[in-house]
């Protein structure tokens, strides 16, 4: 089984890049890196570092001290649970100074010989990979590789010192920009392909149609019959494909509109019995009081005896109290 990865340049695209690195502690994670590796990681991609290290063969850093810096580089990445796959350098340079790693290599980039070899050792298909640098040797190892290239162009103050890639497929200003443009074509080359087949005319009965010169009458009725029968096969079947779709495409229509006509009737129910509460109820009652009380007061008026006139005035005291309160509690019901 074949594998997509995207080939990673290490410094200035997923570590800061200070000059020629011989320390673990001078790792650090570029900002926005370990988010855009975990994208490319869901996508399916191993992720495979490519470096170019001339410091081996300069005698800046040896080999032992570059396994140590790329043990720190994988703690830093797994503190976001983000790993790679695999980390392919090339030690060597034809103006070092260290005999052993003083020679030209087809591994050195602008080659595509590290790409090549973890391709091998993966089972990588190179056609659906990426390489993704910050110069033109990157992106033109990408290229011979037959990876799709991206360039993650250099700050204003690395540009004098970096290359500047003329052979890259896209530019990209981050690693968050890079992963985006991966993510579109990604999503173009898995996107299904729907194809629609048409019913067509069977050429028998097209000649029974516009032949006008037509043999012996019992002849023609029984290519008629021979021909109609395939057309009307051919044409029905479509039809119910279209309408067996057609029901299958309004099932989602028909859920949703039930679900919205199930929480329609649910919410007049709750109304319902929202409506009534103890506060109409104590409303209710003290209104029957204060009608009690209005008409105790008209009837002690009437009786014209002045010994009833205070209590006239003490029911209606009362009655205006509690028409207070009762639009006090039916206004306390309605904001509930």
């Amino acid at each position: 089984m074949e594998h997509k990865a995207v080939f990673l340049d290490r410094d200035d695209t997923i570590i800061a890049d200070p000059g020629y690195i011989n320390d673990p502690a001078q790792v650090k994670l570029l900002p926005g890196v370990t988010t855009a590796l975990k994208e490319l990681h869901n996508l399916g991609f191993k992720l495979i570092v490519i470096t170019n290290q001339s410091g081996i063969a300069r005698g800046i850093l040896s080999e032992q001290q570059l396994d140590a810096i790329h043990k720190r580089l994988k703690q830093l990445l797994s503190y976001e649970s983000v790993y790679l796959d695999g980390i392919y350098y090339c030690p060597y340079h034809p103006e070092g100074t260290i005999a052993k790693y003083t020679k030209e290599s087809d591994l050195r980039k602008p080659n595509s010989g590290m790409i090549l070899k973890a391709a091998e050792e993966m089972k990588i298909n190179l056609a659906k990979s990426w390489m993704i640098g910050d110069s033109d040797r990157d992106t033109l190892a990408g290229k011979t590789a037959g990876c799709k290239t991206i360039l993650v162009q250099p700050s204003p103050s690395q540009a004098e010192i970096k290359y500047t890639a003329h052979n890259a497929d896209f530019t990209a200003s981050n690693m968050k920009e890079a992963v985006n443009i991966i993510k579109m074509h990604y999503r173009r080359d898995e996107k299904p392909v729907v194809t629609i087949t048409l019913p067509v005319e069977t050429p028998a009965a097209k000649p029974v149609i516009e032949n006008k010169q037509q043999p012996p009458v019992p002849t023609i009725a029984i290519v008629e019959e021979q021909a109609k029968e395939p057309v009307a096969a051919e044409i029905k079947e479509p039809d119910e494909k279209i309408d067996s779709a057609h029901e299958t495409d309004n099932k989602p229509e028909k859920h949703y509109l039930q679900e919205i006509l199930h929480l329609l009737k649910a919410q007049q129910r709750e109304k319902m019995f929202s409506d009534f509460s103890g506060l109409l109820l104590i409303s209710g009652i003290l209104q029957i009081i204060v009608v009690f009380l209005m008409v105790a007061a008209i009837w002690f008026v009437i009786r014209g005896n002045p010994q009833h006139s205070n209590s006239a005035y003490m029911c209606l005291n009362f009655a205006t109290v509690t028409q207070l309160i009762v639009l006090t509690l039916y206004v306390m019901h309605q904001k509930r």
